[in-house]
């Protein structure tokens, strides 16, 4: 489905946080923002249209597992951008 996932060592609350600041430092408009304890999902879009989601869920004793998906084929290289923005806000 074109997503980059990848596990991180923080529970989703504050996982949540993280691509909310992400995307304000890459000057991304977040137009979604929903979640809880356990799951939260996060949309946004490039200026020229195309849609990026953000999945958070629970692992447990591993932390977080984080999925981002830019476009509806997916783009690695801006979603490893958006990876990386969100891991410096961690």
């Amino acid at each position: 489905m074109g997503k980059l996932s990848d596990q991180l060592k923080a529970p989703v609350p504050k996982v949540r946080q993280a691509p909310l600041a992400a995307l304000k430092g890459l000057e991304l408009p977040v137009r979604s923002d929903v979640g809880d304890k356990l799951t939260a999902h996060v949309e946004s879009e490039f200026s020229d249209g195309t849609r990026v989601w953000i999945d958070i869920e629970d692992a447990s004793d591993a932390g977080s597992k984080l999925s981002i998906r830019v476009g509806l084929m997916g783009d690695e290289a801006k979603s490893r951008k958006i990876l990386e923005a969100i891991k410096r806000h961690l």
